[in-house]
């Protein structure tokens, strides 16, 4: 393995040079090969002295310049012949693991591989790791599209310019009981799950624009008269421009007492196609307090239950959630359904 005198003079001005580095390790290794040692070169340059070997075998048989390409060996997949084949059967069928998909795989070509393996051919041909999102199987998402582009959307814009003040309105339970949740742990832990059915009632009002959430708190019921109570101080708090009122189906908001008093204090009432949560922002604000309150925490009754969640609506505007309640909504248009 004889390099060249011009190749050696070559590779000593080049690794001085803008190389990728796995250029600059091969071109130090042959500036290095006039008076060093095998396992000297290797030392210095940090790799396997076989590396150092192979670098001065291909410079001595194909000289200085098959080094200073940028081409490099990329190993072919064994399951490259079959890549249409198995894009086909994916997209057909998803796959719930890598186990599963490499036991399919085994099946439609014959070929045993680990799943390392074909974890790396899995996501070379696209496919990634996803979870799953969920549709309302009664939602209708031509009626979705059209509240949204014909009520919504032109709210929503009024409210942004400062002209209208637009409120998303729900109600949430919470059920004294243990709410469990993921941690980086060594080994799993256990919270204590308290005793009860005790439940805490939220009804609330987030302003789209600023954020603002307004409550309506009780540990009986709601119905229509905590509505009516909710839409007075909406009305009480919100004054000089028209107030809009984005809401669900529930009977208690839809009924006659409601709409009747909704109309005497001029607020329009808007209520969402049947199963439309995904339309509805403040379902976001529910996970959020759930998050902050309740998740992977012990309350020992239900007045520190109680609390806890009293604490998280209070503090809910001193955070920005402006990320997290954003305008943007799940649209069911282009969704792709999983195969049965």
């Amino acid at each position: 393995m004889k390099i060249s005198e011009e190749d050696f003079q070559v590779a000593k001005i080049e690794r001085y040079l803008n190389h990728p580095p796995r250029i600059l390790k091969q071109l130090s290794i042959l500036a290095m090969s006039d008076g060093f040692k095998r396992m000297d070169i290797a030392a210095a340059v940090g790799v396997d002295p076989k590396t150092v070997t192979a670098v001065q075998r291909k410079c001595a048989e194909f000289g200085i310049g098959a080094i200073l390409s940028p081409d490099c060996y990329r190993p072919v997949s064994c399951l490259e012949p079959y890549r249409e084949v198995l894009k086909a059967s994916f997209a057909e069928n998803c796959s719930p693991s890598v186990a599963e998909a490499t036991q399919r795989i085994a099946q439609l070509t014959g070929l045993k591989l680990g799943q390392t393996q074909v974890r790396v051919f899995m996501k070379s041909i696209g496919l990634r790791f996803c979870k799953l999102g969920h549709v309302p199987a009664n939602a209708d998402p031509v009626a979705q599209e059209k509240f949204l582009e014909e009520v919504m959307l032109p709210r929503l814009a009024e409210c942004m310019a400062g002209k209208r003040h637009v409120f998303f309105m729900d109600s949430a339970h919470f059920v004294l009981a243990p709410f469990l949740t993921f941690v980086w742990s060594f080994r799993r832990l256990f919270i204590k799950a308290p005793s009860g059915r005790q439940r805490y009632n939220v009804l609330g009002a987030l302003h789209a624009k600023t954020k603002v959430l307004e409550t309506f708190r009780n540990t009986g019921y709601i119905d229509s008269t905590s509505v009516v109570s909710l839409l007075k101080l909406l009305k009480e708090r919100y004054k000089g421009r028209p107030i809009t009122v984005i809401l669900d189906n529930a009977r208690y908001q839809r009924c006659k007492f409601v709409q009747e008093t909704a109309h005497k204090l001029k607020i329009e009432l808007c209520f969402l196609p049947p199963y439309s949560p995904n339309l509805n922002l403040i379902e976001r604000v529910w996970k959020i307090i759930k998050k902050t309150a309740l998740n992977g925490k012990y309350h020992a009754n239900f007045r520190e239950f109680q609390s806890s969640i009293d604490e998280a609506l209070d503090k809910f505007h001193e955070k920005d959630h402006q990320a997290t309640l954003s305008l943007k909504f799940q649209r069911f248009k282009k969704v792709t359904f999983m195969a049965a």
